[in-house]
């Protein structure tokens, strides 16, 4: 299991404990918009300099690790 930091523009921060070679973009947007209320269409999320814009992808295949923490390493934008 990995933790992820999203880090939204207004400062808020949101962690979430995902397996990254099981969890895809579309179900990170989904629990972060749980956690925040926002829209997962309003979503931009970004890995070391990277658009996240394949919601089928799995967080692996952005080369996210299991049990790598780099915050912030994705941020959500309005």
């Amino acid at each position: 299991m990995a933790t992820i930091t999203v880090k939204c523009i207004n400062g808020q921060k949101v962690e979430q404990r995902v397996n990254t070679r099981t969890t895809t973009v579309n179900s990170l947007k989904q629990r972060v918009q749980e956690s925040t209320g926002l829209a997962e269409q309003r979503q931009r999320l970004m890995h070391m300099g990277r658009n996240m814009n394949e919601g089928s992808r799995t967080l692996k295949s952005y080369n996210v690790k299991n049990g790598e923490l780099r915050p912030p390493s994705y941020r959500l934008f309005r």
